[in-house]
């Protein structure tokens, strides 16, 4: 065993890649909170609880992953090279390999930066208050001592500003709820199409909403700041809402203890809820309120006793399951020679994640070269979640001397040491300068420059996640495939089963952005009744049947689905990464059988007419007794 691991890991360093950690054994496989957090240290039975809950809702985001998109692509599906933890055989042998890439939000820097030949020829310094504020605040405070701070590049940067606000005042536009509405062109893989007419262009933030939006890089911050718009606290958060979705199922209570320690002691539980159009609060598939986690106080960039504060990711692309999704469809081998074969040529090709971030090009190219280079399939190693890494402080200097470092804190996670990794695994971290000192943080540089917004920080860190492959599990297909495109003909493709009132109240309030749609599946037990759900189907029609498939591929009769009624949300389509797809919900009775076996169902949405279309896993978990 130990020359084969020596072998294994030489193979691994010939690509390139930097030499790995070997597991010679896997333990009983369960899914561990991020970071192996524990939020119910002083309850048992709670942990427990959170401990199944959050087993099968990643067990869901593995299948979704595996499965793929059969319903509306061609090229995308399956994806037997990705493999779910949980059915790796004992004994496995593996390799772990972390993945790393910068938190500066990539796209605001490509987009808008003086190296290309865009209309916007941002200077350098402006891209910081953009990617902190989504917008250029020219009489801000903060603005203003930043454009003294340039020294003797002070005119330039100011008469850039006045340049790109006069040509572009949209860049101006004080609308905080999401990045200002200036459009790209829609046309930018494997480049950007600069020539593009602009009548096609598409707005930079149309697949990125809502208030921090742009910040996807799965890294989102919020600043706070004093009467002179100095920054006094950064928090950091690299936590997945899908763990907060999950914790207030456990306990509402325990997601406000929380809150009150992350961002103000003030927040009560009324601001967690999500309301309807009328203020109403909306309940849950079990009657209790739901969860919004963009109400008031997880919401925006700047943090201040009234709101605001960065508690978990929002951006609807910072998701753990888009993050499984992603390497998953990256272990499809794709048609591209050597002269071809890139971070972004694959990522056009396979059509995963967001192209010119950092993290997603990054991500997919490492995992696809596990596949292609040294023929193993692979997973996401465990504990899956996005984890900041600790800042590079060389580069910073406090007024007295005093290392920056000792100004860093690791709220939630934990660092490498503590874990056993070779990487971070840090879910909340904060910069802030005791009032004993009698400075702030804008009284720090870095590389002489004062610190007046979080995006130059986020410049010093990395995001990671850690790639695990198995060597002695080879790829189930090995072919190499042509680009992800639309299928002619699409089938219906079921979305995350909610309460049609959640669907209804985060249509009514589209600006706070996708992220408050729950993606979990309802966890019930045997014997219950859900009433009044939303099925939301891509390429749905009137008349289709709807049924619920065990993971043997069995139709489990005790799940009966009473479709109750039907319409078209919204302006009826949604938009893919191919074209708009009309979109149908169902409004849904289902009753969960009293002999029904516990497990994780998948919902397959037959159009009349249609053929028998392959199951979207993991839409209901029904729990033991």
């Amino acid at each position: 065993m130990k020359l084969q691991n020596k072998l294994l890991v030489t193979a691994v360093a010939s690509l390139c890649i930097a030499i790995p950690e070997l597991s010679a054994q896997r333990a009983p496989f369960h899914y561990g909170t991020p970071g192996d957090i524990v939020d119910f240290k002083n309850d048992p039975e709670k942990q427990a609880r959170m401990q199944q809950l959050w087993n099968w809702n990643m067990n869901a985001f593995a299948e979704m992953g595996i499965t793929g998109n059969p319903w509306t692509n061609v090229n995308d599906a399956p994806r037997p090279n990705y493999q779910n933890p949980a059915r790796v055989p004992e004994g496995a042998v593996s390799v772990d390999q972390p993945i790393t890439w910068t938190a500066f939000p990539n796209k605001v820097m490509w987009y808008f930066n003086t190296s290309q030949n865009n209309p916007y020829q941002l200077d350098k310094a402006l891209l910081y208050p953009l990617a902190d504020e989504g917008r250029l605040d020219k009489d801000s405070l903060a603005m203003q001592e930043w454009l003294k701070a340039q020294g003797s590049s002070e005119a330039i940067v100011r008469s850039n500003l006045n340049a790109v606000l006069k040509n572009q005042p949209v860049f101006g536009d004080m609308d905080k709820s999401a990045f200002v509405p200036v459009t790209i062109p829609s046309e930018s893989c494997p480049v950007v199409n600069w020539a593009q007419p602009q009548s096609k262009w598409r707005k930079f933030n149309s697949n990125i909403s809502g208030p921090r939006g742009w910040k996807d890089e799965y890294n989102e911050w919020a600043v706070t700041r004093n009467e002179k718009g100095q920054i006094t606290k950064i928090n950091f958060t690299a936590e997945n809402p899908e763990y907060w979705f999950t914790l207030w199922n456990v306990d509402p209570n325990k997601v406000l203890e929380l809150y009150r320690e992350l961002v103000h002691p003030s927040v009560e539980l009324k601001d967690l809820q999500l309301t309807d159009k009328d203020g109403k609060v909306v309940p849950d598939y079990a009657g209790n309120p739901y969860y919004n986690p963009l109400k008031k106080w997880n919401y925006g960039n700047n943090a201040t006793s009234e709101g605001g504060g960065a508690v978990h990711l929002t951006s609807p692309p910072n998701t753990v399951g888009a993050e499984i999704y992603l390497g998953a469809a990256a272990t499809i081998l794709r048609n591209l020679g050597p002269a071809h074969y890139s971070p972004m040529n694959n990522i056009c090709s396979a059509q995963y994640g967001g192209v010119f971030r950092n993290s997603d090009p990054n991500i997919g190219i490492q995992a696809n070269q596990v596949v292609r280079n040294i023929n193993a399939t692979l997973t996401l190693k465990n504990p899956i979640a996005l984890y900041m890494q600790k800042p590079d402080f060389s580069n910073y200097v406090t007024p007295d001397g005093t290392p920056a470092e000792e100004f860093f804190t690791v709220v939630r996670g934990r660092l490498a040491a503590e874990a056993g990794t070779n990487y971070d695994q840090i879910l909340h971290g904060r910069f802030e300068v005791p009032a004993s000192k009698g400075y702030t943080i804008s009284d720090i540089t870095i590389g002489g420059m004062p610190i007046w917004w979080g995006a130059q920080i986020a410049e010093t860190f990395n995001q990671a996640l850690a790639a695990e492959a198995f060597p002695g599990l080879p790829p189930g297909d090995v072919e190499f495939y042509p680009p992800v495109a639309a299928r002619s003909n699409p089938n219906a493709w079921a979305q995350p089963l909610v309460t049609n009132a959640a669907f209804k109240a985060v249509a009514s309030k589209p600006a706070i952005s996708a992220a408050t749609i729950p993606l979990l599946p309802p966890a019930v037990t045997p014997g219950t009744a859900l009433k009044d759900m939303a099925l939301e189907v891509i390429s749905g029609s009137p008349g289709a049947s709807i049924e619920y498939v065990a993971a043997n591929g069995v139709v489990e009769k005790g799940i009966k689905v009473t479709i109750k009624s039907s319409y078209v949300p919204g302006d009826g389509n949604v938009t893919g990464k191919h074209q708009l797809y009309d979109v149908l919900v169902y409004v849904l009775d289902i009753e969960v059988g009293d002999k029904v076996t516990p497990g994780q169902y998948g919902v397959r949405v037959t159009n009349p007419g249609a053929a028998v279309q392959v199951p979207v896993p993991g839409n209901l978990t029904v729990l033991s007794q």
